[in-house]
């Protein structure tokens, strides 16, 4: 049985037609996998991204801890040291007036009252008689004299 020219034209044709369609799906698998590969990447970036963005939160949180326990030590610390003036001041100023009441003794008067209350009498007594002694004009005035 020989093969006519005809048949092996059609044949040749039909051969030539499936190796097309061959290339044809090789190509469109190519591109599946192509396309594959770049979801998987696209995927993979998301992930990564969204870890990276996990880590920076969960980092600025602890900073932030960080900060607030650093700010709370030392609103504590300022508070120890205020707390520590204000005790020396205050030992600064008994000291003070022990020494004003031994020297008031030792000088055959008594002083009870610290000079800053002395002071403060003196001049509470200005504040409450404004009007200056009799024939002496007043230092300021407002207006004109009467």
């Amino acid at each position: 049985m020989a093969m006519t020219r005809e048949e092996f034209e059609r044949l040749k044709e039909a051969e030539k037609e499936h190796l097309r369609k061959l290339r044809e799906l090789k190509q469109t698998l190519r591109e599946a996998e192509r396309k594959r590969s770049i979801s998987q990447v696209v995927g993979d970036m998301a992930t990564e991204s969204q870890d990276l963005l996990d880590t920076n939160t969960r980092l600025a949180d602890e900073l932030l801890f960080q900060t607030a326990r650093s700010e709370a030590r030392l609103e504590m610390a300022l508070e120890e040291e205020l707390e520590k003036a204000r005790k020396e001041e205050e030992a600064l100023r008994a000291r003070r007036l022990i020494e004003e009441m031994k020297s008031g003794l030792l000088a055959g008067g008594e002083t009870t009252e610290p000079v800053d209350k002395k002071e403060d009498k003196a001049s509470d007594k200005v504040e409450k008689d404004p009007l200056p002694a009799a024939g002496q004009p007043p230092e300021k005035t407002i207006g004109r004299m009467r």
